[in-house]
């Protein structure tokens, strides 16, 4: 068993370098095209964009329903007991399900998107709008399409998903901006939606061909496809532990604009990002590790499943701790660097957000433990619990203690979000699932 989990944890080790890798061109694409159309297309036009995106992003979490994690978690554990027929009616039972929603939220949001629209945009409503809802809707079946390729296991697509849309969309901004002579504001929206469009539709024929080559189980109906309600019952949590998780960081950004001035408000929102560097090798293990616990919680031994989540912990530790390291001893030059001296006063705050972070990288697969193996909605209530230690800690401190208050809470809500979870592991398995570099050491030595 030894050799099989060492096998499972190189594979993941390489999985997670491609995830990452990709992950970085996404960034650096999207960087790129924020550039290009600020010099070429001008503010108004980054504005409308940026406020597409911000649209599209909540829009697609919403129009999901949680069901792209429920489908990867449910098609990786079936993967050894259903063939292609289920696989392939899950996803387009999901599919279905998840554009008539998209449909009807299109009603609700159209009207508020058209309201917070700069003029230019509204001068023509119609083609806006249709631009609009084309992109929602693209961003929502693209969130879909991706998760399902990771449920399948198909690590380089899978890696090749995440980057696709930045790429196209710096791409289509790049050819636009060196073909066109008068540049219209609203072109670069046309390129964000043409891209997630294109990375919707071109991983469609991917995905039913992949699911085509499964192997053939004995369990092969169409009509053993869970049906819509089941599958809802069975996403909510998934969808609810999203939305807590974006309220934790854009909730705690929110409500520090209610009691700091707006510039030290952007002083805040640097030491956040930067620190948040360090979740990128953290994500990318996740990324790849959640299918695997899904597959060996429903079709493993569980000290299989225990080993491997072990190792996983070990892994995310070494690829994260580095990174934490560096941000200590070289976050004030990069302050200094790439935002000037003015920004020195967030250092002490970005100690603070480091040390939440370290306690991340300690128990960093607890969430993907809790939700790919039965305990998901359990993480519910653990994760809305950080929300709500989130905004008191904010209340209490941020007036009186400003941006420092405000990293306390968002270091503080982390550290309980993922002690809890390991708490919660430990009672419901009886393992302790973080590492310690020391505790290895010492476990060596004996």
């Amino acid at each position: 068993m030894l050799t099989r989990i060492q096998e499972h944890l190189k594979g993941v080790a390489v999985a997670s370098i491609f995830v990452l890798m990709a992950r970085l061109v996404a960034v650096a694409a999207g960087f790129l095209t924020t550039i290009l159309v600020a010099r070429w297309f001008g503010k108004e036009a980054l504005g409308f964009v940026t406020l597409l995106t911000s649209f599209s992003a909540v829009f697609a979490m919403v129009a999901c329903l949680g069901l792209g994690t429920f489908l990867m978690k449910e098609i990786s554990a079936a993967s050894d007991t259903h063939g292609p027929g289920y696989t392939r009616g899950l996803y387009v039972r999901a599919l279905l399900i998840v554009l008539v929603t998209a449909t009807v939220l299109l009603v609700l949001v159209l009207p508020l998107f058209n309201g917070r629209a700069p003029d230019f945009a509204r001068a023509a409503p119609l083609p806006v709008l249709v631009l609009a809802a084309a992109a929602m809707v693209g961003h929502t079946v693209f969130q879909l399409n991706s998760q399902t390729i990771r449920g399948l296991q198909h690590i380089l697509p899978f890696a090749v998903s995440l980057a696709a849309p930045p790429l196209t969309l710096f791409s289509i901004v790049l050819i636009a901006g060196l073909s066109v002579d008068e540049t219209d504001p609203v072109l670069p929206s046309y390129a964000y939606m043409a891209a997630y469009v294109i990375s919707a539709t071109v991983a469609l024929p991917y995905i039913f061909s992949a699911i085509a080559k499964l192997p053939a189980q004995s369990r092969d109906s169409a009509h053993d496809v869970l049906r819509a309600k089941t599958m809802l019952n069975g996403a909510w949590p998934f969808f609810l532990s999203s939305v807590a998780a974006l309220l934790i960081t854009d909730g705690n950004l929110i409500l520090a604009s209610y009691f700091i001035p707006t510039a030290e408000l952007g002083l805040y929102s640097v030491a956040v990002k930067i620190s948040f560097l360090a979740g990128f090798a953290l994500t990318s293990v996740n990324m790849v590790v959640g299918p695997r616990f899904s597959k060996l919680s429903k079709n493993g031994s569980s000290a299989e499943l225990i080993d491997f989540a072990k190792s996983s912990t070990a892994l995310v530790f070494w690829a994260t701790a580095p990174i934490l390291l560096g941000l200590v001893v070289l976050g004030k030059w990069l302050i200094i660097t790439f935002f000037g001296p003015d920004y020195l006063p967030v250092v002490p705050v970005l100690m603070i957000l480091i040390a939440g972070q370290f306690i991340n990288a300690l128990t960093g697969i607890s969430d993907a433990f809790l939700n790919m193996t039965g305990g998901h909605r359990i993480l519910v209530i653990i994760v809305w619990t950080a929300v709500g230690v989130n905004v008191l800690l904010s209340v209490l401190l941020v007036p009186r203690f400003g941006i420092t208050g405000s990293g306390i809470a968002l270091a503080s809500s982390i550290a309980i979000w993922n002690l809890t979870a390991l708490v919660t592991i430990r009672r419901r398995t009886g393992v302790w699932l973080y590492y310690s570099p020391f505790a290895a050491r010492k476990g060596r030595q004996a």
